[in-house]
């Protein structure tokens, strides 16, 4: 009795607490050799519901803890090997079946082809999944290579886009992969490894613990590798010397074993081959880089060729950037593991470094009212080095099946010196010169970005009641100091020189805190009622303090207190909502939001005149998500957000920027938030017989007392904040003034043409964009029509024969209210063929050529041309491992940099530095040694 009191007594928690663990190893049948990455589910005989699923380990391990007692179904599937089915009985603390067989699958490999041509494309929920084996590469091709044939994936300007949305993460079997470059990890991943590309909307780490939607997605990309290729080394080494001193190195080595996976990158070249994300652009960008919602740059509807330039779009300076001479070292690593069964983690660090010199000549047509208009001409020569380490890293803990921790911590230390030359002049025609400027400036930036964000999520024994809480903390600081010498003459009314030398220093410190808290409660078996808090609380600081030469004393000791700042900004928001989710029968899903927000801006100027603004703000934020999946196809998704937007402490700060003297900007302490309230709905409809995939997408966002630009031409000499205007000269500052308005719509459909063995992919969309503009005082609306089409086809006939020819169009209507000498319309086309031969002895032939035609109806400004790059190698070696190859960029010398800008205010052309024709000789070497 004393034994059977004393085994009751320890079995009495697992029973009562459901802690069963369950073990089997998964073998090859023939050579009793562990199966890895084998799929398995386990189902409960009495609900007929999923309890667990998972892959086995590098040695065909499988380990399932925290069960129920009870019946259960065990499946187990694998590429290449039969499915099987077991039936199991848990009714001890313990229980190992031993070894359970796989036999090898005995269909035949056409049979196999068959399928994977049906099931090119299917829908697994709200996933879009592509099957890699029905899009043929050459053997050396990457994941960016397979995926710009899939349908709605592209890459642009070295922005991977998923169904018309930039792609903010790439995912290696469910793990972080190359923190957030998307690029970085798809242009260093073979082909050869991918068995499914799957593309879904990732929710925030807090959306995924508490299951609400809180519209903070993220369009994600997740690679499913091969089974069998999860064990072993790949990747590639290359080096190559060319002409005109130009080089290139690097490669990629990984070493997958199982769940863990490590990665280590390195390139080095003077060819302008880039790999970093506008994150480590710390000083690259200018200035106004930061600021957010201000009016200017291209948001007023302009066109800008393709082809290169520089530019404040950050896109420009992803992969490939054309826009002058660049230089780039950069060493990436990524690890990913499993290091128990309870905790996942990965890492990734990245250092870049990147000299650019850069040449560019612009002309700019200003239209000052009605009628009137003067000319702004500029050459500017540039040097400019910036680096950065970056590391971001996740660690996944799961404490039991109720209770789980995610923690993400990142750290990124940034640095950028600048020299500039400019030599600027403004007149109203050729012959009436209002002013001229000619200067030098140099700039040195250091900054670092401290961030980290933990979440809880607690699991109730009663089904969908749960508990969720997330911190997180951001600190941003940038330090910098430069110097400024301009000579600067006025000719009208009378001839005036002046002279600026300055040297100044600025701090700019920002810290934020969030926190949000979710507890769910079910209502009924469909429904549950979701109640949260959210708390964002964010601390600025920027200082900048000016200083002029004194002739006197042959120091920088004179303050400018015009140019010099301290300023000091809250915003502070507390929001409680209410939310609703109602599921059923897996085809509806509804989920509504109801945020009650209450912010506070407190902003404090204390030099040089001290100056105290309290603004209170309270909004109702509303949003809703509805999913409707008719079918395991089809699916359709619309969603309503409602946000406010703080103005940033560079659009508050009251401080002149006189970079250049001749077109000034400064911040307006008297800014207001602004809300944006956005409509998105996306439709979904694959055949998995046909090999067919449609999608279309439609957004509509109005921004209300958005934060436009104020744009001032001093028709006179006059005087602002104690600073000359000259006549001609510019002054831009942010305002709440108007609405912005968006409209955006874009088709896709893709499928598979067997009579020429090929994919085609076919796109439409239509853009409409309203920004509204004050130019001295009166209020232009600047409206935008863009229509684009597109198609692409990719070969599939063998990985022998590879080829892709795209084109891409677009017609633009742009029509202004007050301005309407701004009015033009444009049309842009780009056509690229990418061909890749390959023969069976290893001779193979590279060659890509891009034609870009713009063309500005009614005007003067018209550019055809075309670049062709062409290789021819030999491949040798074991398995043709390795190649040798000569290839020639811009064989025609017809690389161009001049691209167009329009906007609300004015139109300008410019004539940037591009590297032209060379030639290069490379040899690579590809490691494949899959165990």
């Amino acid at each position: 009795m004393k034994n059977f009191i004393f085994t009751f007594c320890l079995l009495l928690p697992i029973v009562a607490f459901g802690q069963f663990n369950l073990k089997i190893k998964i073998v090859d049948d023939a050579e009793k050799t562990g199966i890895p990455s084998v799929s398995y589910k386990l189902f409960s005989v009495e609900t007929s519901k999923s309890v667990n699923a998972g892959f086995s380990s590098i040695d065909g391990d499988i380990s399932v803890s925290n069960l129920s007692a009870g019946a259960y179904t065990l499946s187990f599937t694998s590429v290449g090997y039969d499915s099987l089915s077991l039936k199991i009985k848990i009714d001890q603390a313990s229980l190992d079946l031993g070894t359970v067989s796989m036999k090898p699958s005995l269909r035949l490999m056409r049979e196999v082809e068959v399928r994977a041509n049906a099931d090119r494309v299917t829908m697994k929920g709200d996933t879009t999944q592509f099957n890699a084996d029905a899009y043929k590469v050459n053997p050396d091709a990457t994941a960016d290579d397979l995926i710009r044939k899939m349908p709605t994936l592209t890459v642009e300007n070295g922005v991977v886009k998923a169904q018309g949305e930039n792609v903010k993460r790439v995912l290696i079997d469910g793990k972080e992969f190359f923190g957030t470059d998307p690029s970085l990890a798809l242009k260093n991943l073979p082909a050869e490894i991918i068995q499914k590309i799957e593309v879904f909307d990732r929710l925030s780490d807090q959306a995924q613990l508490s299951g609400f939607d809180d519209g903070n997605s993220e369009k994600t990309i997740n690679i499913v590798t091969k089974s069998g290729k999860t064990n072993g080394e790949f990747g590639k080494l290359y080096a190559g010397m060319g002409t005109n001193d130009r080089y290139a190195a690097g490669g990629n080595v990984n070493n997958f074993k199982g769940e863990r996976k490590i990665s280590l990158i390195g390139i080095s070249n003077n060819i302008n081959q880039q790999n970093f994300g506008s994150e480590d652009l710390l000083g690259a960008l200018g200035s106004g880089s930061s600021q957010r919602g201000g009016g200017g740059g291209r948001s007023g509807g302009g066109g800008r060729p393709q082809g290169g330039g520089n530019s404040t779009d950050p896109s420009n300076f992803m992969v490939s950037s054309q826009g002058g001479i660049t230089k780039t070292s950069a060493l990436g690593f990524n690890y990913i593991d499993k290091w128990s069964e309870k905790l996942q983690v990965s890492v990734s660090y990245f250092f870049n470094k990147m000299n650019n010199y850069s040449q560019d000549s612009s002309m700019r047509t200003t239209f000052t009212g009605v009628n009137s208009e003067q000319y702004y001409g500029e050459n500017s020569f540039q040097s400019n080095t910036n680096y950065n380490h970056r590391i971001n890293s996740r660690f996944t803990y799961e404490i039991d099946k109720n209770n789980s921790i995610i923690f993400s911590p990142n750290i990124s230390l940034q640095g950028n010196t600048k020299a500039t030359n400019l030599a600027g002049i403004t007149s109203l025609d050729t012959s009436d010169t209002l002013n001229t400027i000619d200067s030098d400036q140099a700039s040195k930036k250091n900054g670092y970005n401290l961030s980290g964000n933990l979440s809880f999520r607690h699991r109730f024994e009663k089904r969908g009641r749960s508990f969720s809480i997330g911190v997180g903390v951001n600190n941003l600081s940038n330090l910098g100091s430069g110097s400024l010498v301009s000579k600067n003459q006025t000719f009208l009314p009378t001839l005036r020189s002046s002279l600026v030398d300055q040297i100044s220093a600025d701090t700019t410190i920002n810290t934020g805190y969030n926190v949000k808290v979710d507890y769910n409660e079910p209502i009924s078996e469909n429904s549950v009622l979701n109640f949260s808090y959210t708390g964002n609380f964010s601390f600025n600081k920027a200082e900048k303090q000016t200083l002029a030469y004194d002739k006197v004393t042959a120091d920088y000791d004179i303050l400018n207190t015009v140019l010099s700042n301290s300023f000091l900004n809250n915003y502070n928001t507390n929001a409680a909502g209410i939310g609703y989710r109602f599921s059923k029968d897996r085809k509806y899903f509804i989920t509504a939001n109801l945020n009650f927000q209450n912010a506070e801006l407190d902003s404090k100027q204390t030099f040089p005149i001290e100056n105290i603004i309290n603004r209170s703000f309270f909004n109702v934020l509303p949003f809703v998500s509805f999913n409707y999946r008719p079918s395991r196809n089809k699916s359709l998704r619309l969603i309503y957000r409602s946000s406010s937007r703080a103005p940033s402490i560079n659009q508050l700060q009251n401080v002149v920027n006189n970079t250049n003297p001749i077109q000034l900007s400064t911040g307006n302490p008297d800014l207001d938030q602004s809300v944006s309230n956005l409509i998105t709905v996306r439709f979904n409809n694959t055949n998995t017989e046909k090999g067919s995939s449609f999608f279309t997408f439609f957004s509509s966002e109005l921004v209300q007392n958005n934060i436009s630009t104020s744009i001032f031409t001093a028709s006179k000499d006059s005087i602002f904040r104690g600073i000359l205007l000259a006549k001609g000269s510019q002054l831009s500052l942010p305002n709440n003034y108007g609405n912005t308005l968006s409209l955006r719509t874009l088709s896709t459909y893709g499928f598979p043409a067997k009579i020429i063995k090929s994919n085609i992919n076919l796109s439409g969309g239509y853009t409409y964009t309203q920004t509204p503009t004050l130019i001295n005082g009166i209020e232009n609306l600047s409206r935008n029509n863009s229509l684009t089409s597109g198609i692409v086809l990719g070969s599939n006939i063998s990985k022998n024969v590879d080829f892709t020819v795209s084109y891409t169009g677009s017609y633009n209507i742009v029509k202004n209210t007050v301005n309407q000498n701004l009015n033009n319309n444009y049309y842009s086309q780009l056509v690229s063929l990418k061909l890749n031969l390959l023969t069976p002895k290893g001779l193979l032939l590279n060659t890509e050529g891009v034609n870009t035609v713009f063309n500005s109806i009614g005007s003067d400004f018209d550019q055809v041309y075309t670049l062709v790059n062409l290789s021819l190698g030999q491949k040798f070696m074991k398995n043709q491992r390795a190649e040798i190859k000569v290839t020639a960029f811009d064989i025609f010398k017809q690389n161009k940099s001049i691209s167009r800008v329009i906007n609300a205010s004015y139109i300008e052309d410019t004539r940037s530095l591009v590297l032209t024709r060379y030639f290069l000789a490379t040899f690579t070497y590809n490691i494949r040694n899959f165990r």
